[in-house]
């Protein structure tokens, strides 16, 4: 057999066996996790052109695939994340974060064009210690976000909240300023959801009546 019949060979039984291929590779990844991580992680730094030429080729394929990926897998990925966010604390203050600053853009009609890092002005990991070395001496990660829904209670959870609130912000420049991590501070989930709350909703409206 010529290079190229091993090849289209090869390439043949992979994709007549590639659930046993998925299976074999799930398997070794598991017992070889930090040798399968260093292979990889040298041959994407090997073949990083390429890789990138590929993605650029196929973007539509890709885009499909991790769709229907998310889709099929949804419920699993949603337990996972579940326990992943009760067991770390840097990933679930990750997600919540990211969550608040799209959802700061979207709600004044505006993009989110720069990653959370850069609109926080510092790494997740020094906006973990911005974030703990404000904490009152009753806030710590098992009581943030207000997990069972109580806000009518003082010092039962906490808030990440704005210092400066983003009722102020008029332009997209104005979200990103009142997002930096100097801005953002813990504060008691009952100031923050029920006090302070009521408090700028006084001053937006009062605000549109006389403007």
């Amino acid at each position: 057999m010529t290079k190229e019949e091993i090849k289209e060979y090869k390439r043949n039984w992979y994709l007549s066996n590639i659930e046993l291929c998925k299976e074999r590779a799930k398997r070794n990844k598991k017992l070889n996790k930090e040798s399968v991580d260093e292979y990889n992680k040298n041959y994407r730094a090997k073949h990083k052109d390429k890789l990138k030429k590929w993605q650029e080729e196929n973007k539509t394929h890709i885009k499909e695939y991790k769709k229907q990926y998310k889709l099929k897998n949804k419920t699993n990925r949603n337990v996972h994340e579940k326990k992943r966010k009760i067991s770390d604390d840097l990933y679930n203050l990750k997600c919540s974060i990211r969550r608040s600053i799209s959802s700061s853009f979207k709600k004044r009609g505006y993009s989110k064009d720069s990653k959370t890092c850069k609109i926080l002005g510092c790494s997740f990991d020094d906006f973990k210690t911005h974030i703990e070395s404000k904490f009152e001496p009753w806030m710590n990660w098992s009581n943030y976000g207000n997990i069972n829904g109580i806000a009518n209670v003082e010092k039962f959870s906490w808030d990440i909240d704005h210092i400066i609130p983003l009722y102020d912000a008029k332009t997209k420049e104005d979200i990103i300023r009142l997002n930096h991590y100097t801005n953002l501070q813990p504060l008691c989930s009952y100031t923050n959801r029920i006090l302070k709350r009521n408090c700028n909703n006084f001053r937006y409206h009062s605000y549109n009546v006389h403007n």
